[in-house]
């Protein structure tokens, strides 16, 4: 029973429903003239029991199609999720194990079930909250394959004895470590320190018995603005590359953010945060809707926006624009980059989660990647590349790897977010810009 649909830039899109009102289908003309529709077959609770997706990026285009399969447990709770693409091997995505309170405790991910890529294992308190992702002080372990990362979260503990870092009682973060199999797993840590209104105050970072090399410290006013931040980085002895001064408009105690200034040293100020040249004018300003039209350290001259207020040109001050396209609820279907020098023109389609980049020189389109639950697929050659991704406790993407277990990409992040530099695998080739 079709009861919705809709039409915008080109893009129809329509929903179908079973007798009790469960979509079962969702057919989707794209802005190109392409398609993307998913089937779902459903048992009698409503649960999906498979999947299927069809997409054309273009009606001349040759059909992709994909296929993810659930199974479940008694209690209703997925055990396992399995995905082919078009008539090749079915691979393994994920398969799940339980404890009796129904948390997840394990789970296989890639290739198959009996052969896992990586077998990932979670531990809670007794309250359920998540302490660890796999064993920081063992990566490995008999009979299994060897963890490519390992995650550790410290509430009323505090393991590493970073001085003034203390067990915390109300539900704070005392510390996290992490370790990798890119550096043989060595154990990092960052100690939290908060103010009397639970805000972060500092992340001291350490690594064996060396302390201070990711150090990242906050201040803040009384409406909990940020006023100033420093940072060190991009090396693994203690070198600041951030020394901010937040400056935010001066009536009535404003929350505008106006200005950040960096008086980090030159020598290590380009590795944190870019500050503009001229530090005398204001860095951002804003519309009467409070979305910001320039920044300065960016050397961005203008933005536009449109009536959701979303972005739909940047400008920037000698190196080109980027132009946005959006649907009627706001999604982005398309980005196209002009630079200056080299000139060239690079458009980029977002298609239902396949992502599409084509550049003016080529002038021809290259599917890039498009998404799994445990991470993404991506061409190589004639045939498609499974990439599998560890996450930490706020979904970020902490290492990114391949059914060879090779490392595609690894991130470690300050408190506040900025990435590390300095150490970690190097990115082999990687398409995939989302990180958290």
């Amino acid at each position: 029973v079709p009861a919705a649909s809709t039409a915008v830039l080109g893009e129809t899109s329509a929903t179908f429903y079973d007798t009790k009102a469960r979509t079962v289908r969702v057919y989707t003309i794209n802005h190109l003239g392409g398609y993307t529709y998913t089937d779902s077959k459903l048992d009698f609770t409503g649960k999906p029991q498979y999947t299927i997706i069809r997409h054309k990026r273009l009606s001349t285009d040759a059909e992709l199609m994909t296929k993810d399969t659930f199974t479940y447990s008694a209690q209703d709770r997925l055990l396992t999720q399995t995905h082919q693409i078009n008539s090749g091997t079915v691979e393994l995505i994920a398969s799940n194990n339980y404890d009796e309170l129904g948390q997840l405790v394990s789970k296989k991910v890639g290739n198959t079930e009996a052969a896992p890529v990586q077998k990932i294992d979670y531990s809670y308190n007794i309250r359920g909250w998540l302490t660890a992702i796999n064993d920081i002080n063992a990566l490995a372990k008999t009979g299994d394959p060897k963890d490519l990362f390992a995650f550790k979260i410290n509430y009323n503990t505090t393991p590493s004895g970073i001085i003034d870092v203390k067990p915390l009682y109300n539900g704070n973060i005392a510390e996290t470590q992490w370790a990798s199999g890119s550096d043989n797993g060595i154990i990092r840590t960052y100690g939290y320190k908060y103010d009397n209104l639970n805000r972060l105050r500092e992340g001291i970072y350490k690594k064996g018995i060396v302390l201070s090399a990711y150090n990242e410290a906050l201040w803040y006013d009384k409406n909990g603005n940020i006023t100033a931040l420093t940072r060190n980085g991009n090396s693994e002895t203690a070198q600041q590359i951030d020394n901010l001064i937040y400056s935010y408009a001066s009536s009535n105690n404003s929350n505008t953010l106006m200005k950040v200034a960096d008086s980090a040293p030159a020598l290590t100020k380009n590795y944190g945060f870019t500050d503009s040249a001229a530090n005398t004018v204001d860095d951002y300003s804003y519309d009467a809707y409070g979305n910001m039209t320039k920044d300065n350290n960016k050397n961005i001259t203008s933005i536009t926006y449109n009536h959701l207020n979303l972005p739909t040109k940047i400008t920037f001050a000698s190196t080109g624009n980027i132009a946005y396209i959006y649907n009627a609820a706001g999604e982005k279907v398309q980005k196209i980059v002009t630079n200056v020098s080299p000139a060239n023109i690079t458009t980029t389609d977002y298609l239902d989660g396949y992502q599409y980049t084509t550049d003016c020189q080529t002038c021809t389109a290259v599917l890039k990647f498009f998404p799994t639950a445990e991470g993404y697929v991506e061409p190589s050659g004639s045939s498609y590349k499974y990439v599998y991704q560890y996450k930490d406790h706020l979904g970020n993407i902490r290492l990114s790897y391949n059914k060879t277990l090779a490392i595609q990409d690894e991130n470690s992040y300050y408190p506040f977010g900025l990435k590390h530099i300095g150490y970690g695998a190097p990115v082999i080739n990687s398409n995939y810009k989302y990180k958290y």
